[in-house]
């Protein structure tokens, strides 16, 4: 019987190629922003779950007078000396290029970091080459990802090439790894070995710091750690702290992507309320394409009514009719999933520059987007298919042989009007909702902010006034040298300053 189903499905979808296509290409169309919306929420939600140790790991960040995700790199030496408890520290700094030369070439590389040798311990790197307990280890070294190895070696094998860096450095190839994968906080192409270019400051407030991250032990819980941090920062720096009250915290690594108090970081944090909006935006597009699905069937199915009279006539049952008409919708459900799928794959390598989130066609392979797939087919199937499936075994094939069709089946007015109604409603919500979020980025980008913005430049000066401070104070030969001449000129500044106003006085 199901070969009898498919075969007159397939006859029916030839006979009808135009009710056919505008079925199918409007649902493909449906289908495939579902999907698109399911993978992007899936990727958003996933953020840094891959990682074995998600669930232990932490960043460690400051709050002063703001929330800052980076702290000095004096933290990470006083941490691992007050805190032998902890599983891994490791420390990580990110800038966004470099210039290199590779045989005497000269390029920009793009995305550049450095890491420690704690860091392969405690993030899941996919390693293709090179020994991830001491690739980061030895100063002078660096690692990198597939696609960059590629592009700057091309087939060769990198590991032992050597790149100079900045006109400074000497970097050997100690390791390959693979791509990172979209749903992590990390932007990094290539790591540098943390020996190669570490600060010894000992500054808490110096702001050439970077991120770090600690793995708690399983029976070591995180509220436990930063109740002991207030104490550990008297300890180590009472005096830089006592007037500002800093104090550090520990970030757990699975809310990075949505703890919009950080702001100043490599990667944007997101909001999860626009996250399961933008999943309410998908299963209303799904619905609206299903209606639409719905309305048309039951239309055709009413222009086809004669063709179901005349096999209820010959013995067919309702049951049978039903079982043939979902048969029919199964297939064009189908055909419209592989044609929205095709679409996908074409559009997937531009969605970053969409949507600004890295999505692979890979990740239709994985399970749990396979089984969201088979439920969007079957929700769509279920309601697409069900309601035109009972009208046609509702028919009386008396009224339809002797009657006009269009008045063959009661009561499917009410809910035809329902059907478009709501169809209209949800079509009219996400419309002006896409006119207030273009208003929104209209006056973000276009409004008057009191400066030209195209009149000014930022660039990095170095150490900042605090830092050079501390420095000349914790430095005697600077301290004679400069501080103590300059504390003597103001002095002799401020009288003269004083004298002449007293003179004017008289």
């Amino acid at each position: 019987m199901f070969r009898h189903y498919f075969r007159i499905a397939i006859r029916s979808i030839a006979r009808y190629k135009s009710y056919a296509a505008i079925n199918i290409f409007g649902l493909a169309l449906g289908l495939a922003s579902c999907i698109l919306i399911l993978l992007i929420v899936r990727n958003e939600l996933s953020y840094d779950q891959y990682h074995k140790q998600a669930a232990r790991t932490y960043r460690v960040t400051s709050l002063g007078l703001d929330y800052n995700p980076s702290v000095s790199f004096a933290v990470a030496p006083a941490l691992r000396n007050d805190f032998p408890e902890l599983e891994h520290v490791s420390q990580y700094y990110y800038w966004r290029e470099s210039m290199i030369e590779i045989n005497h070439e000269r390029f920009i590389l793009k995305d550049v970091a450095a890491a420690d040798n704690e860091f392969a311990k405690i993030f899941d790197l996919v390693w293709l080459a090179g020994d991830p307990n001491s690739a980061l280890e030895a100063p002078n070294t660096i690692v990198l990802t597939e696609s960059t190895a590629k592009q700057y070696f091309g087939d060769q094998n990198p590991i032992g090439q050597t790149i100079r860096m900045d006109n400074d450095w000497e970097l050997k190839v100690t390791g390959l790894i693979k791509d990172l994968p979209g749903n992590t906080h990390l932007t990094f192409k290539s790591l540098v070995s943390w020996a190669t270019f570490h600060d010894e400051t000992s500054n808490f407030w110096s702001i050439q710091g970077g991120y770090l991250y600690v793995t708690l032990p399983e029976k070591l819980s995180a509220a436990t750690v930063e109740q002991r941090l207030p104490a550990f920062i008297k300890k180590n720096w009472r005096e830089a702290v006592e007037k500002e009250k800093a104090t550090l915290l520990l970030q757990p690594l699975t809310d990075i992507h949505y703890d919009q108090r950080y702001l100043n970081q490599t990667s944007m944090p997101r909001s999860k309320k626009s996250i399961y909006g933008l999943a309410a935006v998908g299963l209303f597009i799904l619905v609206i394409a299903c209606i639409n699905f719905v309305n048309m069937a039951t239309a055709f199915a009413l222009k086809r009514s004669k063709d179901v009279g005349i096999r209820k006539v010959i013995g067919a049952k309702p049951i049978q009719i039903i079982k043939s008409a979902l048969s029919e919708i199964v297939i064009q459900v189908i055909i419209a999933l592989g044609l929205a799928i095709g679409c996908l794959l074409l559009f997937i390598p531009y969605t970053e520059g969409f949507f600004g989130t890295r999505i692979n066609a890979n990740q239709l392979l994985h399970l749990d987007v396979l089984i969201g797939l088979f439920i969007i087919s079957l929700f769509a199937i279920l309601i697409s298919g069900v309601y035109p499936a009972l009208i046609q075994s509702r028919f009386n094939q008396l009224q339809i042989l002797k009657a006009s069709f269009s008045t063959a089946v009661k009561g499917t007015t009410i809910l035809k009007r329902g059907l478009i109604g709501i169809q209209f409603l949800v079509t009219q919500l996400l419309i002006i909702s896409t006119f207030i979020v273009a208003k929104q980025m209209d006056f973000f980008l276009n409004k008057d902010i009191g400066f030209d913005k195209e009149s000014i430049i930022t660039f990095d000066i170095g150490k900042t006034p605090r830092d050079c401070v501390s420095y000349f104070q914790t430095n005697p030969v600077l301290k004679t040298l400069v501080l103590l001449p300059l504390r003597r000129l103001t002095t002799i500044i401020i009288c003269l300053f004083l004298r002449r106003i007293w003179a004017c006085k008289k």
